[in-house]
């Protein structure tokens, strides 16, 4: 490790419209007396907010175009806005070892960092990024990125081609697809983190693909008494049906 970094840092990336669930998803971490942690907020409004709670929050600065308003899943300015989170990861990975990004529509239920002690520390040299599993495809929505020239170059690439019209996840997973031999990745352990496709009730999510349905049965199957590490309630559409869903299961902490 080199003496200007720390080994791993946790981080969020969030503006006023999914205020609610960020906040959630903070007091999660705070939950599992998690530190090493910091988010960052797109606006000025969500930034005071974040930082009267008392958690780590940094503003998010040189943004282009986004007002303070909702933006609802699917639209351009949701698109866009989601790759600001490439701007923050590339400047994390120059001053870390591994920079964890965790969407907020996410609850953490252990200490992750024990997690990523014992799977991944020591594969730091060899292991570009680990991915979430989203089953049909890798999830960007929680990543653990390993700082090297490799990542350092990927995420600025990435944010320097946001656009308003192909998701940040489809791109990567394009880019990855079509560089299959540069980057070293691995997928995270579904049944330790689980995302909403199998974790929540069918009726809480889009639907599940017939092509996937085992995969929910072997979730399910498996899980007993298992507990996840995280939880991201995913594969479902808009704040106010993430919420209720995570309410459903006892993952939101806030009245």
């Amino acid at each position: 490790m080199s003496e200007n970094k720390t080994n791993l840092i946790i981080i969020s990336v969030f503006n006023t419209g999914s205020l609610a669930l960020a906040i959630n998803h903070l007091t999660s971490l705070r939950n599992q007396q998690i530190t090493n942690y910091m988010a960052f907020a797109q606006d000025e409004n969500t930034f005071q907010t974040v930082k009267s709670l008392g958690f780590n929050v940094q503003p998010v600065s040189d943004i282009p175009f986004f007002t303070n308003e909702k933006k609802d899943f699917g639209t351009p300015d949701f698109v866009a806005m989601s790759f600001v989170r490439y701007k923050v990861i590339h400047e994390m990975l120059q001053k870390y070892d591994a920079v964890w990004y965790l969407d907020v529509d996410s609850v953490v239920l252990a200490d992750i960092n024990q997690y990523f002690a014992k799977s991944w520390a020591s594969k730091r040299n060899v292991l570009d990024m680990v991915f979430q599993n989203d089953i049909h495809m890798i999830c960007s929505g929680c990543v653990l990125y390993f700082s090297n020239e490799k990542t350092i170059q990927c995420t600025k690439h990435v944010y320097d081609h946001m656009n308003r019209y192909i998701p940040d996840q489809h791109f990567v997973a394009g880019m990855l697809q079509q560089n299959p031999d540069y980057f070293q990745i691995e997928l995270m352990d579904y049944m330790d983190f689980p995302n909403g496709l199998l974790y929540f009730d069918s009726s809480d999510t889009i639907g599940v693909p017939p092509n996937l349905a085992y995969l929910k049965k072997d979730y399910n199957d498996r899980k007993g008494d298992r507990s996840p590490q995280f939880v991201h309630a995913n594969w479902m559409v808009g704040n106010e049906k993430k919420e209720r869903a995570l309410r459903k299961y006892d993952l939101f902490y806030t009245k």
